[in-house]
């Protein structure tokens, strides 16, 4: 916000005006509808930038890096999980009712392990 009240008062323009171009600039949209006319004001935009996407790309390493972290113990908590007996169920006659039965089994000890992490988050 500092940065937008700085811009402002070097290029004259309303705050609204000075957050846009630093959003559009920082996230590397550039429209082009506001340009700085002053030539001192290019260095220091160029500066803001740079310092914008710097945090930018920390915060978002931030939420990736949380999130791999997420999946990774998913992944091992159903690796420690008791396996379900499919051996029973492969014995039995190939049906459409086996069929379902066996997709209703999975899909019940996959959604309840969802559902425990998800409560767990």
């Amino acid at each position: 916000m500092a940065a937008s009240y700085a811009i402002s008062w070097m290029e004259g323009w309303t705050i609204f005006d000075a957050f846009y171009f630093l959003i559009s600039s920082v996230l590397t949209i550039g429209f082009g509808d506001l340009v700085p006319v002053n030539d001192k004001f290019v260095l220091v935009t160029l500066l803001i930038v740079l310092i914008g996407l710097v945090l930018t790309t920390t915060c978002v390493d931030i939420v990736g890096a949380y999130y791999i972290d997420k999946l990774h113990f998913f992944g091992r908590r159903l690796d420690s999980e008791p396996k379900i007996n499919i051996h029973n169920i492969t014995k039995l006659k190939s049906s459409i009712p086996t069929f379902v039965t066996f997709s209703l089994i999975l899909s019940r000890h996959f959604f309840s392990r969802i559902l425990i992490i998800i409560g767990a988050s």
